[in-house]
C-alpha cells in the first residue's frame, strides 16, 4: 500500500475536500441503493490526473500552465516544484507513456486488459484557463502562444484517447462535473486494484471511505521526467 507522503489523515480528508465530497457521494449511494443499483464486481482502474498544471511544447514554444496562470520561465523549476509536492507525477502528460505501463502491469497480472476503468480529470480546466488569459490584457503579447496552447491541449486529448483505444467507451469517466466526480469517488472507492499518475487524490479517497485492511493495492505510475525525454 502506498504511504501519501508525509502528511497527516487530516490534512489528506482536508484535500480530498470531504465536506463536499462525502455528502454529495452518500446521497448518490442512497439513490443507487434505493434503486437495487449496487455494484458488486472490482475490475481494475487507471486514475490518469491532468489537473491544472501542464506543459506545453506550442508552435511559439515551450508554456507552462499551473492553477489559473502561466508561471515559471525555467522548466526545470517547474518540474522541482511539482516534484517537491507529488514524487509521482510529471508536470507534462504522456499518454503514451502510462498506457504502456498499465498494459504492462495488466498483462505481467494475467489481467484482460478490456476490464479497465479509467478515470481522469480532463482537458476542460485547462481549456478554461487557457481561454480566460487570452481574453486577458496581462497576457496580450503570449497571445499567439496562448492560442497555439489551445491547439496544443486538443492534440493532448485525441492523444490521450488514442492511447487508451484498447479501454472500452463505456468504461471512461472523464470530467469534473459533479456527477462525474461522484462516479469517480465510487471507482476510485470500490476498486482493489488501483493505477495512478499521483498519489493524491485516490489514496485520499481510499482512505476517506475505506479500512486500511481493505483499501486498494496502488500501482503508481512513473512519471516521465524531463531527464528522460
Amino acid at each position: 500500500m502506498y504511504s501519501f507522503l508525509d502528511v497527516s489523515r487530516k490534512e489528506i480528508i482536508d484535500f480530498a475536500g470531504e465536506k463536499y465530497l462525502r455528502p454529495n457521494y452518500q446521497k448518490s449511494k442512497m439513490l443507487r441503493l434505493a434503486k437495487g443499483n449496487t455494484s458488486i464486481h472490482s475490475p481494475p482502474l487507471a486514475h490518469i490526473r491532468i489537473g491544472d498544471s501542464l506543459y506545453l511544447d506550442t508552435s511559439e514554444g515551450p508554456l507552462v500552465l499551473h492553477g489559473s496562470d502561466v508561471i515559471y520561465t525555467s522548466l526545470l523549476d517547474f518540474e522541482c516544484s511539482i516534484l517537491s509536492v507529488e514524487p509521482a507525477r510529471s508536470p507534462w502528460l504522456d499518454p503514451c507513456h502510462l498506457a504502456a505501463q498499465i498494459l504492462r502491469e495488466l498483462n505481467h497480472r494475467g489481467l484482460d486488459s478490456s476490464s479497465l476503468l479509467l478515470v481522469s480529470d480532463g482537458f476542460s480546466r485547462s481549456r478554461s484557463v487557457l481561454k480566460n488569459l487570452i481574453k486577458s490584457s496581462k497576457y496580450a503579447h503570449a497571445r499567439k502562444a496562448l492560442i497555439s496552447s489551445l491547439r496544443q491541449i486538443d492534440d493532448i486529448e485525441r492523444q490521450f484517447f488514442r492511447s487508451f483505444d484498447w479501454v472500452p467507451a463505456d468504461s471512461f469517466c472523464v470530467g469534473e462535473a459533479t456527477n462525474l466526480t461522484i462516479e469517480a469517488i465510487d471507482k476510485i472507492m470500490n476498486a482493489s486494484l488501483l493505477f495512478s499518475s499521483n498519489g493524491g487524490f485516490s489514496t485520499s479517497v481510499q482512505n476517506i471511505y475505506k479500512k486500511s485492511s481493505e483499501r486498494a493495492e496502488i500501482v503508481l505510475l512513473r512519471p516521465l521526467l524531463m531527464s528522460n525525454s
